[in-house]
């Protein structure tokens, strides 16, 4: 399995990949075949957005 962790604006940890590969492995318990992951890490600026800044895409090829 490929992962790919691209970020847009924002900071990671020094253990984020460590911990996406763990939890993305464990997915292979359903049986299913993955080829490449692409983990996308996205912050927006925009103090009105509160809570809801940060967003984690996750988009699989077969």
């Amino acid at each position: 399995m490929i992962i790919n962790i691209h970020r847009r604006h924002a900071e990671l940890a020094s253990d984020f990949q460590e911990i996406v590969e763990e939890k993305l492995h464990s997915m292979e318990r359903f049986s299913v075949l993955i080829e490449r992951i692409e983990v996308e890490v996205l912050h927006e600026a925009n103090p009105h957005q509160g809570k809801h800044s940060h967003k984690v895409v996750l988009t699989s090829r077969g």
